[in-house]
């Protein structure tokens, strides 16, 4: 008696699942990459903003100390003519300095009114214009002294130097306080960006998580291969 063929057995789809990993551990370089990219473009705009922002403050400081040299070549044809006695050419000097000061002032001045955003500079303003209103009381000092040697009264003229001095220094105290501002604002600027950098370093932290994921990830599919 024949007996019946057997029937083939039903085999189930039994496809492991762990091959998952693949997938994960490649979303994970992807983002860990993206991340890292996002990382250095944010370092790269950090730095580049701050260097541009610290070059203008540091220009305006670049003119201000041009104003201080230049407020000193209007005081000194005020001293120099006691001993030169050349009236009319110190005080063509003294002219001269004085329309090279008020170019100077106008530019840093114009520049200043127009200044917007993070390099706003417009709070120096007040500073800039009593600079501005000291070098003018210089001024009439030493041509008060001019005036005396022209009148040929030394003496007078004598007796008008201590005070043209004194506006001096007090000129250089207005302007030593600008630069002091623009000192302020600088280290304003550098500490503002050097939080923003911080904020951002976060980042690496959580790039540094994802890494150690992917060895870890890694280290099990590798097993996982060699055990099948």
């Amino acid at each position: 008696m024949l007996s019946k063929p057997a029937q083939p057995c039903e085999r189930t789809n039994s496809r492991p699942k762990w091959y998952l990993i693949y997938y994960i551990l490649a979303a994970f370089d992807v983002f860990a990459v993206s991340a890292s990219l996002y990382l250095t473009h944010q370092f790269v705009g950090i730095y580049s903003h701050s260097v541009e922002v610290n070059k203008v403050w540091s220009a305006r400081q670049a003119d201000y100390a041009s104003l201080g040299r230049l407020a000193g070549a209007v005081n000194a044809p005020g001293n120099d003519v006691f001993d030169t006695r050349a009236v009319e050419a110190e005080a063509a000097k003294a002219q001269s300095a004085l329309l090279a000061w008020n170019q100077r002032f106008a530019a840093s001045r114009r520049e200043l009114a127009a200044s917007t955003g993070e390099v706003d500079g417009r709070f120096l303003i007040p500073q800039l214009d009593a600079a501005e209103a000291a070098l003018r009381e210089m001024v009439a000092e030493s041509d008060l002294i001019f005036s005396y040697f022209r009148q040929a009264q030394p003496e007078r003229a004598g007796a008008r130097m201590a005070t043209m001095d004194r506006k001096y220094a007090a000129l250089n105290g207005v302007l030593d306080k600008l630069n002091e501002q623009v000192r302020t604002a600088q280290k304003a600027n550098l500490d503002e960006q050097q939080a923003a950098a911080r904020s951002v370093q976060k980042l690496e932290y959580l790039i540094g998580a994802l890494i150690l994921l992917m060895v870890g990830g890694a280290t099990v599919y590798g097993r996982r291969i060699g055990r099948q």
